[in-house]
């Protein structure tokens, strides 16, 4: 794996070059090879972008732990204008429960966000959803729904949560 993450470090920025790169198996590859299609905005690999995500969700938790290489993807396909709003929607819903200290957490909330964030493909229902995990991850407690959706709501308007977003999306 080590000498495929240094290989991308001097490839060209191309479909054909960037291609098998994008059908590794290794998440670390994968997440490096999508930064590449982002940041350089290579034409002609949406649907090879897609693929990887779809194989990323699948069985997330083990293939992809963290969710670095679905975030990279959501980006790439987000700064290539994709057309195709699956993707997004799928991200948008999409949970990762990991073990933690002998329960699980859902790592999948950066995921979610870039989802909504890409295409708004969140109903503001959704939206209350997300801004509730965006809080009880800050607090790292269980809140009351209501409680919980009042003081993200908050956040959404602090600047904790600006550069939380801005994290997110770095080029804003």
């Amino acid at each position: 794996m080590e000498d495929r993450l240094i290989a991308l470090n001097d490839l060209p920025a191309e479909a054909e070059t960037l291609r098998p790169y994008l059908a590794d198996s290794s998440a670390a590859v994968l997440a490096k090879a999508a930064r590449r299609v982002r940041d350089a905005r290579v034409p002609g690999l949406e649907a090879v972008l897609n693929a990887a995500l779809e194989r990323a969700f699948d069985n997330g938790a083990k293939t992809d732990p963290g969710g670095a290489a679905k975030l990279a993807l959501l980006e790439a396909l987000d700064h290539l204008d994709a057309v195709d709003p699956l993707p997004f929607r799928r991200a948008a819903c999409y949970r990762q429960p990991e073990p933690a200290f002998g329960d699980f957490v859902d790592t999948a909330l950066d995921v979610r966000i870039r989802a909504a964030l890409a295409r708004g493909e969140v109903r503001p229902e959704g939206a209350v959803e997300l801004l509730v995990d965006f809080h009880r991850r800050r607090r790292n407690e269980d809140a009351e729904d209501a409680e919980a959706a009042q003081v993200a709501l908050e956040l959404l308007r602090s600047d904790a949560a600006r550069e939380y977003l801005a994290r997110l999306e770095p080029d804003a």
